[in-house]
């Protein structure tokens, strides 16, 4: 299911399974995407962002 929001950003909503190459896909969109759910996903992905961030202080 594909949401559209009034500011222009969509809510796309998928069955996946998790795994390594599902998360670089996914990091792959930099910033231009926002994980909602799962919250375990969520977290993984606020974790491994974290420790990127931390590279460059």
């Amino acid at each position: 299911m594909i949401q559209t929001n009034d500011d222009g950003s969509i809510i796309i909503h998928l069955l996946l399974i998790e795994n390594y190459e599902l998360e670089r896909l996914l990091l792959g969109f930099g910033n231009g995407l926002e994980i909602i759910k799962p919250e375990r996903l969520r977290n993984r992905f606020k974790m491994i962002l974290e420790k990127s961030i931390e590279k460059y202080n």
